[in-house]
C-alpha cells in the first residue's frame, strides 16, 4: 500500500491536496486520486481561474459544495464554516454550493451559475450583509453586467437591475464569454448522470358514490363512505368496472 501527501506552494500559502491511498501498487506507479478527491480539485481549479480571469484574485478561498436546495440552482452562504482550536475559533469560511443538477447542462452553464454566487462573495466582501437576505443590489448587478453576465429581473435589458429574483444571461462578447473560450476543458471534466429515471406525476384516479353520482379524484386510492346525501355508500373507483375483463361462462 502506497500512501502520499501531495502539497505546493501558492500565493496564499501553503495548500493541502489530499493523501491518496492505493493497494496493488508499486513505488514507481504514480497513484489517482479518488472520485471525491478529483471533483473538488477539479471545483477548486475552476474557481481559481474565474476568480483571477474575472476578479483579479480579489475573492477569498472558501468551501465548495454541491446541494439540492429546493428549486434554487445554488446559493451563497457568509462565514457558513468555522475552525475550531482548542475550542476556539481560528477560521472562518464561506459556502459557495451548485445544485448537482446543473453538472447535467452545458459548461457555460454551470459555470455561468458558479460565477454568479462569486459575484454575490465579491458583494459581501464589498458591503457585508448591507441589505436583505436574498435581494439584489445595484453593487450586484453592476458587477455581473461588467464581467458580462447581465442580470434583470425579467431576463431582459429592459428589465429592473435589484430585486429579489434575478435572470442573468451571457453576452457573447464579454468577458464572461471569453474566460469560457479560452478555459481548458479538462478544468471541469465532471458531468452528471442523465441516466437517473424520470419522475412522473401519478396519473389521477377518480372515485363517484353509485347513489348520488358525487365524483373526485386523487392520486391514492383509497377507501370511504359518501355521506353528501346520506347516501352511507362506498365510493366506487370510476373505469375499475368497465376495465374488468368480462368472465367467461361454460357452455352447458
Amino acid at each position: 500500500m502506497i500512501v502520499t501527501v501531495e502539497v505546493k506552494e501558492s500565493r496564499r500559502g501553503v495548500v493541502w491536496l489530499g493523501n491518496q491511498t492505493q493497494r496493488g501498487m508499486s513505488e514507481t506507479e504514480e497513484p489517482q486520486p479518488t472520485p471525491t478527491q478529483d471533483l473538488w480539485h477539479h471545483y477548486e481549479l475552476v474557481f481559481n481561474y474565474l476568480n483571477g480571469d474575472l476578479f483579479d484574485e480579489e475573492l477569498p478561498t472558501c468551501v465548495l459544495n454541491f446541494a439540492t436546495h429546493g428549486g434554487s440552482n445554488g446559493y451563497f452562504t457568509a462565514e457558513r464554516w468555522i475552525k475550531t482550536r482548542n475550542n476556539e475559533m481560528v477560521q472562518s469560511a464561506h459556502e459557495i454550493s451548485l445544485n448537482p443538477h446543473l453538472l447535467e447542462t452545458s459548461i457555460e452553464e454551470c459555470l455561468s451559475w458558479l460565477t454568479r454566487l462569486m459575484v454575490q462573495l465579491w458583494v459581501y466582501e464589498q458591503e457585508g450583509a448591507s441589505t436583505a437576505q436574498g435581494y439584489y443590489n445595484k453593487t450586484f448587478t453592476d458587477k455581473m453586467w461588467d464581467i458580462g453576465l447581465p442580470a434583470t429581473d425579467t431576463g431582459t435589458p429592459s428589465g429592473k437591475r435589484y430585486g429579489f429574483t434575478m435572470k442573468h444571461w451571457v453576452v457573447p462578447d464579454g468577458r464572461f464569454k471569453a474566460a469560457m473560450d479560452h478555459m481548458p476543458r479538462e478544468y471541469f471534466p465532471w458531468k452528471g448522470d442523465k441516466r437517473r429515471p424520470v419522475k412522473t406525476k401519478a396519473k389521477p384516479l377518480e372515485y363517484g358514490c353509485p347513489k348520488c353520482g358525487f365524483t373526485f379524484k386523487t392520486v391514492r386510492r383509497m377507501r370511504g363512505i359518501c355521506m353528501t346525501e346520506d347516501c352511507n355508500t362506498y365510493f366506487e373507483e370510476i373505469g375499475a368496472q368497465q376495465e374488468q375483463k368480462p368472465q367467461k361462462t361454460k357452455a352447458a
